[in-house]
């Protein structure tokens, strides 16, 4: 929610939409708009928020204003604050103004394909919900911000357009909330940033050239295994190859000899494989060992202990062994009631079931023609004794 956001965002700047005035009728503060149908009735508390979203006064500030001024209850109205500002940000009767520097020092950035064990790994880190968990605020589905973004958007690592430069940076930066990306956040006070993605695959190596204080964990998981885990959650997930075919750059910098491939896939498995080699693909051809640590989430969860112990080490980070592994023993909050963790069936054996043996020759073939083929095979373990054999670069 919002208010867990501003509580460590304090030097935001909201500011009114000037197509809403604040008229006064008979002591009732009210918001009216001539291109607007109806009215907004406010309470004194709002009242007076409304008079401080000038632009240029900090929430910082217009919260001490306001617990000055009501000084019989300051801890509620400031509260009200946050939930009114919330409220009205997603009404579109404000906006915010941000600051001109952003700060990364403190952001850890997850990312792997949907369904790829991505929100439980990001459960395990934010085992003691230290960090401020912001839920996939790159997806254009859901947030505005890159609403104008393809669902998977190739980005050039030295293009400068404020297109994408400034949207990036503001998530990155933790300067975006709503209730799609703070679902999973319930730390009220503190100025650490775990962002789990499925969407930022493709400007991966931008974000390390751009960002490069912010540590980059990338999932991967057998991709039979995704795509049974997609394909049995119907409607979820889009499989749309044409969106990379539609963006010139990333088929003149990668795509190009695939193309009559992709074209020529029909099935959904088929489409979802060549999702999952393109998605992966990319950043390993970009990037070098030092610039991600790679998760295999097979290798996760046959010694869930040892993979631990090496992820907090990359973050620099230290834990409590009992408490994080109670976590890694849950479901992650969007395990459905077939996942292999709820039935009890093998984590890393089960998608076998679901497919047959030519849709896994045909899988294996797809991932040969990325050169693919190095890191999962027929078997449902990584094939790869460590992780920077994964790299194509």
């Amino acid at each position: 929610m919002l208010n867990n956001n501003l509580h460590t965002q304090d030097n935001y700047k909201p500011k009114t939409n000037n197509d809403w005035q604040l008229h006064w009728v008979d002591d009732q503060p009210m918001l009216f708009s001539q291109s607007h149908e109806g009215l907004h009735l406010l309470n004194p508390v709002a009242g007076f928020i409304w008079t401080c979203c000038d632009g240029k006064t900090e929430v910082k500030t217009i919260r001490k204003a306001l617990q000055e001024f009501f000084v019989d209850s300051q801890d509620e109205v400031a509260e009200d604050l946050l939930n009114v500002l919330e409220l009205w940000q997603e009404q579109g009767l404000i906006d915010f103004n941000f600051p001109d520097k952003f700060n990364y020092d403190n952001t850890i950035l997850l990312v792997g394909s949907a369904r790829s064990g991505t929100t439980w790994i990001a459960e395990i880190i934010n085992y003691d919900n230290k960090y401020r968990f912001l839920f996939e605020p790159l997806n254009p589905a859901k947030m505005d911000i890159v609403k104008h973004f393809y669902d998977r958007q190739y980005i050039r690592p030295n293009d400068q357009s404020s297109q994408f430069t400034k949207p990036i940076k503001m998530v990155l930066s933790g300067h975006v909330y709503g209730k799609w990306t703070n679902r999973q956040n319930s730390t009220p006070k503190t100025n650490k940033i775990l962002i789990k993605d499925v969407s930022s695959h493709l400007f991966l190596k931008w974000i390390k050239g751009h960002c490069p204080q912010i540590p980059i964990t990338f999932v991967m998981r057998h991709p039979c295994a995704v795509a049974t885990a997609r394909i049995r959650l119907r409607g979820w997930f889009s499989h749309d190859l044409e969106e990379y075919l539609n963006q010139p750059e990333l088929m003149e910098d990668f795509l190009a000899p695939f193309k009559d491939h992709i074209q020529n896939a029909q099935t959904k498995f088929e489409k979802i494989i060549f999702v999952w080699c393109i998605e992966n693909y990319i950043p390993l051809k970009q990037l070098q060992p030092n610039d991600l640590y790679i998760i295999f989430y097979e290798n996760f969860c046959i010694d869930v202990e040892d993979e631990i112990a090496k992820l907090f080490a990359f973050l620099g980070d230290g834990y409590c062994s009992k408490d994080v592994l109670e976590i890694a023993k849950r479901p992650s909050s969007f395990a459905v009631k077939h996942s292999a963790i709820k039935t009890g069936e093998s984590l890393t054996e089960n998608w076998k079931k679901y497919i047959t043996v030519e849709q896994l020759e045909r899988a294996i073939d797809i991932l040969a023609l990325f050169g693919l083929e190095h890191i999962y095979g027929k078997d449902s373990l990584p094939l790869v004794n460590h992780s920077s054999e994964a790299f194509l670069s």
